[in-house]
């Protein structure tokens, strides 16, 4: 058991995918740094209400948020702890309108995005664009824990959640 707990910020991202399978990312306003939408979680706020409204302030889209993909925990240059989880999103329109946190937007192809984003975030975007998002459904008789199907549902387990991101925000 780890003695140490890491006391952190939630940052909730969506990997937001077009019709045409491009991927959107924005141009944060204080540095200029390419990143996926999202933002902080508020205080008792449920996480899928949370990257939806951080979604809609940030870029007016209004984006069907589907499974979390990816999750990572790290410490920023001031030693801040951070936690993100990563969504699978979709939009039907490629209409942005940004708020003052960003500076610009862009719909990328996924390869495309990936060379502007952190590590963690590129392994996102792998994990939706590439289909790896797909649940699977375990046998786990005698387990207490089950959805409403009485199936338990677990992650890829060969998903790797990847290293530290690259950035301290």
């Amino acid at each position: 058991m780890t003695e140490n707990h890491l006391e952190a910020t939630v940052s909730l991202r969506g990997v937001i995918v077009a019709p045409d399978n491009e991927v959107l990312i924005v141009a944060r306003s204080s540095d200029g740094e390419w990143e996926l939408p999202g933002g902080r979680l508020g205080k008792h706020e449920d996480a899928v209400d949370g990257v939806h409204r951080e979604i809609v302030e940030e870029t007016g889209l209004d984006a069907a948020i589907g499974q979390p993909v990816h999750a990572v925990a790290w410490r920023n240059d001031a030693n801040c702890g951070r936690f993100a989880v990563y969504y699978d999103c979709t939009v039907d329109s490629k209409t942005v309108q940004l708020s003052d946190e960003h500076t610009d937007a862009t719909w990328l192809s996924p390869t495309a995005a990936k060379t502007r984003v952190s590590e963690a975030q590129r392994t996102a975007i792998s994990i939706v664009t590439t289909g790896q998002n797909q649940c699977t459904a375990v046998d786990t008789e005698g387990v207490d824990s089950t959805t409403e199907t009485g199936t338990h549902i677990e992650s890829d387990p060969d998903v790797d959640i990847g290293p530290e991101p690259e950035r301290s925000s």
